[in-house]
Formats: structure tokens, C-alpha cells, sequence
């Protein structure tokens, strides 16, 4: 077991031959699926609201040596008109980030979801951010 002791069978968000079919190793600050460790970046949408987002150092080892990360998925989505706490996010669970949720709630970085919102053909669940800035 890496990091903190959590393990997931599978996660679906970074896409390259490397992960697939990989284990997940869970610390409180980024989650290591293989050889990659997902280090999490909080910024803002243009309407005020948690943007989060995972980075990984690059594949290319040039850029790699220079610590150069690479954007692995962008793990929210932003729907203006749902009603937020200023500390909740809408999780992107779906298409490439499917199974994204559950990692992200092992590593302690949300909390339960709340509740779920529909936007088009998926529901997406709301869950408060516990990641701080320092984190």
C-alpha cells in the first residue's frame, strides 16, 4: 500500500497505457496511481466559484527534470446556476473522470456528497472541498 494506506482497485482519470489497470496509493495532500502522483491544484472559475483541478509531473523527461506539471484532469464543474456553498464543488464523475469521486473521497480531499445535480444526461455529485490552499 502506497501513501496513507488507501488503495482502489482502479481510477479512470489519467488515460495513458501506464495506469491502466493499476492501483491507487492515497496520501492526504495527492493520489499515486503507478508512476504518476496527482497533486492537486485549487483555483477559481471567472464566477467566483472552487475550481480543482490534478497535476502531474510530465511524462517528457526533459520537461520532467525541470518539474514541469502537466494538467491530468480537471476534476469540478462549473453549473452558475446551481446553488452552492462557497465551499462546495460539483465533482466531475463521469466520462474520463469516472471513479474520480471515490479517490478523491478516500484521500480526504471532499466530503460525502450532499446531494446530486443534474446537468444534461449526468448527475454529478456535490460535496464540500477539504482541501485548503496549503494543503
Amino acid at each position: 500500500m502506497a501513501g496513507n494506506g488507501y488503495v482502489l482497485s482502479f481510477c479512470y482519470y489519467c488515460n495513458c497505457n501506464t495506469c491502466r489497470g493499476g492501483g491507487v496509493g492515497i496520501s492526504m495532500s495527492w493520489i499515486k496511481e503507478n508512476f504518476h502522483k496527482f497533486i492537486p491544484k485549487i483555483g477559481k472559475y471567472n464566477n467566483g466559484r472552487i475550481a480543482l483541478s490534478y497535476e502531474m509531473l510530465s511524462d517528457d523527461p526533459e520537461f520532467a527534470e525541470m518539474g514541469y506539471m502537466e494538467t491530468a484532469c480537471i476534476a469540478t464543474i462549473n453549473l452558475p446556476d446551481e446553488d452552492l456553498e462557497t465551499d462546495e464543488v460539483i465533482i466531475k464523475n463521469y466520462s474520463e473522470c469516472e471513479g474520480l469521486y471515490d479517490c478523491m473521497l478516500a484521500a480526504n480531499h471532499i466530503g460525502p456528497a450532499s446531494r446530486y445535480v443534474k446537468s444534461g444526461f449526468i448527475t454529478a455529485p456535490v460535496s464540500k472541498l477539504l482541501l485548503t490552499e496549503k494543503s
